[in-house]
């Protein structure tokens, strides 16, 4: 599968890279993408969610891109921290919009919906088929 956009080399802004997951920044669209590809639960999951706050910290952006098409199934216990402790960091932090690429995985997509459903912020958060839609909605 591709990535919603190549993740910079070199001299880039990236903020973290695993084999599991990356975040960076993409200038284009003035937004942290966050792309998890393996499973991951517990510490390594949460270090790479944190690293999306610190992607905005140090860019500025008020956006998140996250690219879900490849995640899998979340975590129970990530799930829960997600919606109750990383959501409301997030928004003290700056994000204001989270665009999500469906997962191609119903579960995933399932587990993905059901930490949006629980969190426990204000961020303006929306689902997309398409990477084109996600982007256009950030721009707006």
């Amino acid at each position: 599968m591709a990535s919603i956009m190549d993740p910079p080399g070199g001299d880039g802004v990236t903020f973290f890279d695993e084999a599991f997951a990356t975040v960076w920044y993409d200038d284009e669209t003035d937004a942290v993408v966050a792309q998890m590809t393996e499973y991951a639960d517990g510490e390594p999951f949460r270090e790479y969610m944190n690293a999306v706050i610190e992607g905005v910290n140090e860019t500025g952006s008020d956006c998140v891109l996250a690219d879900t098409r490849e995640q899998p199934t979340l975590d129970s216990a990530d799930q829960e921290w997600s919606a109750t402790e990383w959501g409301p960091r997030a928004e003290a932090n700056g994000v204001e919009k989270l665009a999500a690429v469906v997962p191609e995985s119903v579960l995933a997509e399932m587990s993905v919906r059901k930490v949006t459903e629980q969190s426990a912020d204000d961020i303006d958060r929306e689902f997309f088929d398409s990477v084109a839609d996600a982007k256009a909605w950030l721009a707006e």
